[in-house]
């Protein structure tokens, strides 16, 4: 995978968004750690601000690596990228797809020391279904059996083919019931701070959008594991706050870093690798407002691609590697289907298509205004906008009214509330299109509150349709089939644009061992140690599927 070990920029950027900054008392207001931890425990540095420890509400980076560590999910993913078990040790399909008998471990137990059972994981599925931005993939669950306290059975009226990919953490967090389940409102739930979770550390100290400590869960229900003690994760929203941290030897690890600075790479102590974020395969956009007019209209949103320089993507990390194909799937999984673009820079069609549309320009030349939100970002963010800003005044006269977030919380509120007509961010397709792509464009995915659900508010009956028909088929395909059209309709109505792939790195200590394998992103830590520490063999290898 390609580096960027030439880019030396003036600061980290992540693709990482706060949409709300509820206000706690901070019990401790030191923001720095003596550094005197023995190697049973990490230090690592995440480059933005954390809020909530609950993974429900949002698909957020930093919120679902704590999540991940506080909560175990019924599956896991691999290191070579597949589904394996986790609190699940088997499962089992009907002939028809329409049940799925998980069967879980025996003597598993939540940090309150209650067991986990399948009314618990009935009881989770039920809260990701009515909070998680993602929740459209489980349209088709019905309800969940538990003929005994260890199994569960998912009934479904149509087959999710995405199933078992989602059951994976951050994305189903297994919730203790005998707690949330009181009736009171999740997101303001004391426990909703206080968390009592499921996975391998528990909570030890949180200080919203400054730090959070994890310690070792001892009755955890892998054996042996967690391999360390404890986990200090300090928030660094600030530019050069992660690379002085490591640099200056406070931190011992950060990730979910877009672009990193060469010395990395020359640090006799640090490694710095891209491997981890595989199941992500996220691509940068440039995000239209599908609602707000005049972009409600597709020929406005024709006429901006048109008129989009494409010698832009310069300033975009990845954009060395854009050769044209990108779209709404991105390239390099099965089912992507490249869609020729005939007028991929065509400045005269693009001026046809806004006069046609009822916007003539006047006496300056102007046709309209629109707004774009930007990230605090001078890096990236800024220079990319007003490049486009010149650009599309000059060529299409269109003008663009450049909105300076002060912050990424103010920056989440202008895109959830519309009140945006652009912008530029990131998108994910989490290993299979129902999840990653059903929620961006399906109008029954947009839902008050949910950041990265179809925030595009684009609502197209055709390719609802399309999505139904590829979200309820185990046919592979038939679903190859449906994505294929899906890519031409999306090409045709231009919700959003597809630019450039993104490609997140891992900075950490070469005596660290586990955290950056192959798909290991958003998955718990439960196998990271230190390179010194006696182990058995294969210390981080995972359980085997049980027949």
């Amino acid at each position: 995978m390609h580096h960027f070990y030439g880019r030396i920029l003036s600061y980290l950027l992540v693709i990482v968004v706060l949409v709300s900054s509820p206000q706690w008392v901070d019990a401790n207001p030191e923001d720095h750690l003596s550094g005197d931890e023995n190697r049973t425990s990490l230090r690592y540095a995440f480059p933005s601000r954390i809020f909530e420890l609950l993974p429900l509400f949002t698909s957020l980076s930093g919120e679902g690596l704590v999540g991940a560590q506080l909560f175990a999910s019924p599956l896991r993913l691999q290191p070579d990228g597949k589904v394996g078990p986790y609190l699940v040790e088997s499962w089992s399909y009907s002939e028809d797809s329409l049940r799925l008998t998980l069967h879980l471990r025996q003597g598993a137990v939540f940090h309150d020391g209650q067991p986990i059972t399948a009314s618990d994981l009935a009881f989770s599925l039920a809260m990701v279904k009515k909070h998680h931005p993602f929740r459209l993939v489980l349209a088709n669950l019905e309800r969940v059996e538990t003929p005994d306290s260890l199994t569960a059975v998912l009934v479904m009226s149509k087959p999710i083919p995405a199933l078992l990919r989602f059951l994976i953490p951050p994305l189903v967090p297994i919730l203790p019931r005998h707690v949330y389940g009181d009736g009171h409102p999740l997101r303001s739930h004391p426990a909703a701070i206080r968390v009592v979770g499921s996975g391998p550390f528990q909570l030890d100290e949180f200080v919203p959008g400054k730090r959070v400590v994890l310690k070792k869960f001892d009755r955890f229900f892998l054996a042996g594991r967690p391999h360390l003690e404890k986990i200090t994760i300090t928030m660094y929203p600030e530019s050069e706050g992660v690379p002085l941290a490591l640099e200056r030897g406070d931190e011992e690890a950060a990730g979910y870093l877009i672009y990193f600075y060469k010395r990395f790479s020359l640090a006799s102590q640090l490694k710095v690798t891209q491997a981890g974020y595989e199941n992500w395969m996220a691509q940068s956009i440039l995000v239209f407002n599908n609602s707000k007019p005049p972009l409600d209209q597709v020929k406005i949103r024709q006429a901006l691609s048109l008129s989009f320089d494409r010698s832009f993507l310069d300033f975009l990390p990845g954009s060395d590697q854009w050769d044209g194909k990108g779209g709404v799937i991105p390239p390099g999984t099965a089912f992507y289907h490249a869609i020729p673009d005939p007028d991929p820079f065509n400045v005269a069609k693009a001026n046809k298509l806004l006069d046609e549309a009822g916007y003539p320009r006047d006496e300056n030349g102007k046709r309209f205004s629109l707004t774009f939100s930007l990230l605090p970002d001078e890096t990236v963010t800024q220079p990319f906008a007003e490049l486009l800003r010149q650009s599309y005044m000059r060529k299409v006269g269109i003008e663009l009214d450049l909105i300076y977030h002060p912050d990424n919380s103010s920056w989440g509120r202008s895109i959830l509330t519309g009140s945006f007509h652009m912008a530029l961010n990131g998108t994910f397709l989490w290993g299979d299109p129902q999840i990653g792509v059903h929620r961006l464009l399906h109008s029954k995915s947009i839902y008050p509150g949910a950041l990265w659900a179809n925030y595009f508010r684009f609502i197209d009956p055709m390719t609802d349709a399309l999505l139904d028909e590829a979200g309820s088929t185990m046919d592979q395909s038939v679903r190859m089939a449906r994505y294929k059209a899906l890519q031409r309709r999306v090409s045709s109505q231009y919700p959003a644009l597809w630019l450039a792939p993104l490609e997140f790195s891992t900075v950490h200590h070469e005596n660290l061992i586990g955290l950056s394998e192959q798909y290991s992103a958003g998955q718990p830590w439960d196998g990271l140690y230190w390179q010194q520490q006696e182990r058995e063999a294969h210390p981080h290898s995972l359980p085997s599927f049980k027949d």
